[in-house]
């Protein structure tokens, strides 16, 4: 027997700007106790509302938000009606990703290599101040990635344009937030003079990451939606 979720377009469009709305809620938050009162007591609100730390509620929303998308990539190749369009293989390699990308969310498994390339002398392929060696490693990956599967983002791309360009837009947002505003960090880190620049940069970091994964998410629950059904895939979103 199938596993299938029963919903819309409009809801889909719904829970995302309620998951963006809360989003929103955490950047709100981490200014006002990290940056823009941060001699308050705050007490425990403190650790819950740093979008930089991995025990933070941001943290945990991201994690849940990615194992979403790939828990709704496996869904997709369970109830997949256009396998001719998009094979299930490609469907479930995705979600191996994005379940991945959770963990990784979830107990920083990017920053351990990191340690690893200072305990091995690696300074080469890191970034000021020894940072961000894991964006190297995961870069080599992403692009492996995409050449080993353009046949099915190709297929993607032609029979689900519409899809496409909002996860595309999604990928983009993340990797602005995920890469771009953490590569701006690393001169600004272990540096009283700019500890204020520092936290804005981590404000946008994370903002634009968890925007990121909710355009994904929302182009994943249509995705998914489609493969389901006999309509046409070109239908706009």
């Amino acid at each position: 027997m199938a596993l299938s979720l029963q919903y819309t377009d409009v809801h889909a469009k719904r829970l995302i700007y309620g998951l963006i709305a809360v989003e929103c809620g955490f950047a709100l938050a981490y200014v006002v106790i990290h940056i823009w009162q941060p001699g308050l007591s705050w007490g425990p609100l403190r650790p819950l509302f740093d979008l930089d730390s991995e025990k933070s509620l941001s943290t945990w929303f991201s994690a849940i938000q990615l194992f979403a998308v790939g828990a709704l990539l496996f869904l997709a190749a369970m109830n997949n009606g256009q396998k001719e369009y998009l094979s299930n293989f490609a469907l479930t390699v995705a979600g191996l990703v994005f379940i991945w990308l959770s963990a990784d969310e979830d107990v920083q498994l990017h920053e351990n290599l990191t340690y690893m390339a200072r305990h091995f002398g690696l300074s080469r392929i890191s970034f000021v101040g020894e940072w961000g060696a894991w964006i190297i490693a995961y870069a080599a990956l992403g692009l492996l990635g995409v050449a080993l599967g353009a046949k099915h983002l190709n297929a993607l791309w032609r029979h689900f344009n519409s899809v496409a360009v909002v996860g595309l837009a999604g990928a983009v947002t993340y990797v602005i937030g995920a890469v771009g505003f953490e590569i701006a960090s690393f001169p600004l880190r272990n540096s009283e003079a700019t500890l204020t620049l520092n936290l804005i940069a981590v404000a946008f970091e994370e903002f634009f990451e968890m925007v990121g994964i909710s355009i994904i998410l929302y182009a994943t629950l249509i995705l998914a939606n489609r493969l389901s059904t006999a309509r046409d895939p070109q239908s706009v979103i």
